[in-house]
């Protein structure tokens, strides 16, 4: 299996594990009484999700997966702790995790790995200052607005209150982006 591969795989069953971890963080938020960020959480979640298959569609369907995927377990703190957790995670995914696998994707001519990474880096940029944005406003003793929130279906990019003409990160049009509940 070559480096790409591994980190495929490591990356599918990272995101996946995001995926639970965060719809777990969003049923907290909901109990603490903050429902806009549990939203959030619900969006994160679902951005997630499409990075995993993303990911898997970079395999070939999966083709390269091991059959026992490790994954960590999942942890509920306060909402705080919960929302420093996102925050950080997203941040180390775009700054340290993700650079360092689109480089290895170029340097063995993976296309499709490089590109899934690519496009995880910069919706994880979003996803952290969302996040932050939402970790700043608990701080403050308050909720997110009460507004939608968007994703775009293909990459996870996430829209707060209004779409774009079409997402910035891999332009799909705005009629594309569906509203998270």
């Amino acid at each position: 299996m070559t480096k790409s591969e591994k980190n495929l795989v490591g990356s599918f069953s990272g995101e996946n594990y995001g995926y639970r971890i965060l719809l777990a963080f969003a049923e907290g938020a909901e109990k603490e009484g903050f429902p806009q960020i549990a939203k959030l959480f619900r969006a994160g979640a679902i951005g997630e999700s499409i990075h995993a298959h993303n990911m898997l569609r970079a395999m070939g369907g999966g083709k390269i997966l091991k059959k026992d995927l490790k994954v960590g377990k999942i942890q509920i703190k306060s909402l705080e702790e919960n929302l420093n957790a996102v925050v950080m995670g997203e941040y180390m995914a775009f700054t340290k995790i993700y650079p360092g696998f689109i480089e290895d994707g170029k340097v063995e001519g993976n296309k499709d790995a490089e590109q899934a990474f690519h496009l995880a880096s910069k919706v994880e940029k979003a996803h952290h200052k969302v996040f932050e944005n939402a970790l700043n406003s608990f701080k403050n003793g308050k909720d997110l607005p009460s507004a939608g929130i968007f994703l775009c279906p293909f990459c996870g990019y996430p829209s707060e209150e209004i779409t774009p003409i079409k997402c910035p990160v891999c332009g799909a049009l705005k009629e594309k982006f569906i509203e998270v509940g």
